[in-house]
């Protein structure tokens, strides 16, 4: 059944088979029900776009999802997906406009006109033990960015909309020489705990030979970030929310540990404190602050920074030197504030003392982050110098 699945069954309805790959007879949905309010927006600063890879779940986390081991990354995407949905069916078949949301995470259609900003996504599969039939566990899932929660959480009302347009469908699209018959099942729409969810379940009939394929959808929001999953194996239950639970659970930490990624040799999210939210001045949208480098001859503290953008990075820069009196950071190098550059990585810096204490601050474009360093002394070469060696 596996080889036939992979020629006529990929062939029919390539975009589900890609988001839901099980061969569960079931297409039903959740039970019990329950409307509740969407997600009441968090005092949090929004999540930075570049953290959003971070969020996502690697396999090895798929793997403790699905409860298997294996689990490998067939195909990541910083763009939402295409609907090829109405061109992989036979005799001009068109899958419903309104049910597009059922296929996959991501689409496209489904994220037309909403003010997203930026996108991330993964599709992990895993293994099934050998002689086992049917297609592999597989996760789909997606996060995306909205400029606030507000516009994320204003995605998630019109999204409780078009899910119930296509809430309890059946459908079927015609099969010929060399596609099968597909039978689509679309089941409730539910909205619980401020998720919603759905399954979609499709039977593939040809020349007497079948294959049922079924994934729970769930989407919810969490700060400024939708997180949009399928999950599908052969009894799928809630393995989208228990995804959209976990992706939930980094929104919290993502800004911190995407931060995290560009501290100097030593310091680390064990040996820095993220600042709390109501701490965070203008568009801050996170900061590590750091007491004595691990390196004895090290600076005496530290801090960094996260901005969502390049004129809000250089705008920070500006007003964290103001209060330096700037000179040069070594014998070779001109009056600060100047440029740095090592391989494709730069940006800009300033050496200085503040205090009397001398005073490295730099910015690294690209990642929007702002580094500060301070020394115990007037030294302000040495500090430049554990800088060039340790970032």
């Amino acid at each position: 059944m596996r080889q036939w699945t992979a020629v006529a069954a990929v062939a029919a309805i390539g975009v589900l088979v890609a988001a839901c790959g099980d061969n569960d007879t079931s297409g039903s949905a959740p039970s019990n029900a329950k409307t509740t309010t969407t997600t009441t927006a968090p005092t949090l600063p929004p999540v930075a776009q570049g953290a959003l890879p971070n969020i996502l779940l690697s396999p090895a986390e798929v793997d403790t999802v699905l409860g298997v081991t294996g689990a490998t990354s067939k195909k990541k995407s910083d763009k939402l997906s295409d609907d090829n949905a109405n061109q992989q069916f036979p005799q001009g078949w068109k899958f419903p406009a309104e049910c597009l949301y059922a296929l996959d995470p991501g689409q496209t259609p489904m994220y037309v006109n909403s003010g997203y900003t930026a996108v991330s996504g993964d599709d992990s599969a895993a293994p099934l033990p050998p002689g086992s039939d049917g297609p592999d566990p597989e996760v789909t899932q997606f996060v995306v960015s909205f400029p606030s929660a507000k516009e994320a959480n204003a995605f998630f009302t019109t999204s409780t909309q078009q899910w119930q347009g296509c809430a309890n469908r059946q459908f079927t699209a015609p099969g010929d020489a060399d596609n099968p018959e597909v039978a689509f099942n679309i089941g409730q729409v539910s909205n619980a705990n401020s998720t919603l969810t759905s399954t979609i379940g499709a039977n593939m009939t040809k020349d007497g030979k079948s294959l049922s394929i079924a994934c729970q959808r769930a989407l919810t929001v969490r700060n400024n970030v939708v997180i949009d999953v399928s999950g599908c194996r052969k009894d799928p239950g809630d393995l989208a929310v228990k995804v959209v639970n976990q992706i939930g659970g980094k929104v919290d930490s993502a800004n911190a540990n995407f931060l995290g990624g560009s501290l100097s040799k030593g310091y680390g999210l064990n040996n820095c404190q993220p600042a709390p939210a109501s701490k965070l001045t203008g568009p801050v949208l996170a900061q590590l602050d750091c007491g004595q480098s691990p390196d004895p001859a090290g600076p005496v503290s530290a801090t960094y920074r996260l901005l969502p953008n390049g004129d809000a990075l250089t705008s920070e820069f500006n007003n964290a030197i103001k209060g330096m009196a700037l000179a040069s950071c070594g014998p070779n190098t001109g009056q600060s504030p100047g440029s740095w550059q090592q391989g494709p990585t730069g940006g800009q810096m300033a050496c200085g003392t503040e205090k009397d204490v001398a005073t490295v601050a730099w910015t690294t474009n690209g990642k929007n982050v702002l580094g500060e360093l301070r020394w115990s002394n007037n030294d302000i070469n040495a500090l430049h110098e554990w800088w060039l060696a340790n970032g």
